[in-house]
């Protein structure tokens, strides 16, 4: 380590050599003066002295010399010493200050990685408190979204229920247009499982609807033709009540068709969606149950493609319903010991019903391992569908239903 000026000087107060170099520093000036003043008067007057006290015989020029030598020696040295003091002193500072400079420089640049560091650590913190606040927008966002439409879903459930048809309407548009939402929205629920469930509430509220009953309904007969009540045979003449009722009429035929156009209007959206260029539709994924619905309006299932579960047990079609280009699979059970002569009849009735609709029954399965006498199912030596006896033979139910799944799958044309 180099040692400053300062601290060479406080060695030097300790060091016998270092007291002559400082105090020749701290006097040379006056050294100088005096060992010349002093040199000089000795040279001068030392030989004559020398003379008068009779030591010697005459002035020594010699002696004179030799003063003035001695007196420039010494002030030589001096000026030697001063001079190599001076240069370590330099010498010294100079390292001092390359120390201090160096020092200096180390300072300023562990400073300056300091400072770095903690730039560098601002940054990422302020990058993870970007990040943060960005996740924290888009789950407020998706929470947002989320909330919004199942505010639009509850408003639509419930002008489902309203007296005004067209109030009934618009909740049936706001639920189809749900729908779709659901189902294209990937970015906040990147789960196609969680959108089908989404998507699967809405589709069962819109069965609901269908299935719900509808009191007119019972009347659709009566209301179809027109008004044939007459003021005299009917009213006694008494035009009064007869206007009430005609009018009664009137709003009740508007009524019932008010309600036809909405329960249509349901079927159009789900036929429209059921299918994409004969292909599955993005609705074909979903159960429909149907089960006990009346049909008291045109229903056009044709071209529908059901990828999984449609329900039409016990529905009653009281207006015509299409089903041409609609391939429909049909299973159900039957007890083979207590109905031996209608074995599964309800397979068969449904299967023919759907082919009067104009749909294509597939499915067929052989009537090979069942013993009974006779069945509305048969179709040759096949049954229309899939026939099962979970009474009698509860041990074959679950190898069939595989067996008949699978071939369902390849007449549908579904991997």
């Amino acid at each position: 380590m180099t040692e400053t000026p300062r601290e060479h000087e406080e060695t030097n107060i300790t060091n016998p050599v270092g007291k002559v170099e400082n105090f020749v520093s701290k006097h040379f000036v006056r050294l100088l003066v005096w060992l010349a003043v002093s040199g000089g008067a000795l040279a001068i007057f030392g030989p004559w002295l020398l003379y008068v006290t009779g030591l010697t015989g005459e002035t020594d020029a010699n002696l004179r010399l030799h003063i003035l030598y001695v007196t420039g020696g010494t002030i030589a040295v001096l000026g030697l010493v001063e001079t190599h003091r001076k240069n370590t002193t330099d010498r010294i500072k100079a390292e001092a200050d390359i120390q201090n400079y160096q020092a200096s420089q180390n300072y300023q640049s562990k400073t300056l990685d300091e400072q770095a560091r903690q730039f560098t650590e601002n940054i990422a913190k302020e990058r993870e408190k970007i990040e943060a606040d960005k996740a924290k927008n888009e789950q407020d966002h998706i929470r947002q979204v989320h909330a919004e439409r199942r505010n639009r879903y509850t408003t639509a459930i419930e002008q489902l229920s309203n007296d005004k048809a067209s109030i009934r309407l618009g909740g049936v548009y706001t639920l189809v247009g749900l729908m779709d939402e659901w189902l294209a929205d990937e970015k906040t629920i990147p789960n196609i499982e969680e959108r089908r469930k989404e998507g699967q509430v809405i589709i069962n509220n819109l069965c609901a609807y269908i299935r719900s009953p509808f009191l007119l309904a019972e009347r659709t007969e009566q209301l179809d033709k027109p008004y044939a009540k007459d003021l005299q045979k009917d009213f006694d003449g008494d035009k009064e009540k007869f206007d009430s009722d005609k009018r009664s009429f009137t709003q009740e035929k508007s009524a019932l068709e008010e309600e036809r156009q909405i329960r249509q209007s349901i079927i159009k959206e789900m036929r429209e969606h059921l299918h994409n260029d004969e292909e599955l539709g993005p609705w074909s994924g979903f159960d429909y149950d149907f089960s006990n619905a009346h049909f008291f309006y045109l229903t056009d299932f044709s071209d529908s493609l059901f990828d999984t579960s449609s329900n039409f047990t016990q529905a009653t079609f009281t207006e015509d319903a299409d089903f041409s280009g609609k391939r429909v699979a049909i299973y159900g059970p039957g007890n083979q010991v207590e109905t031996p002569v209608s074995f599964a009849d309800g397979v068969g009735i449904l299967a023919r019903y759907f082919e009067e609709l104009g749909a294509e029954v597939v499915g067929r399965t052989s009537r090979e391992g069942y013993e009974y006498e006779h069945s509305l199912a048969e179709c040759g030596d096949q049954f229309v569908g899939l026939v099962v006896d979970p009474t009698n033979q509860p041990e074959l139910t679950d190898a069939r239903l595989t067996a008949w799944i699978k071939q369902v799958k390849k007449e549908f044309g579904v991997k």
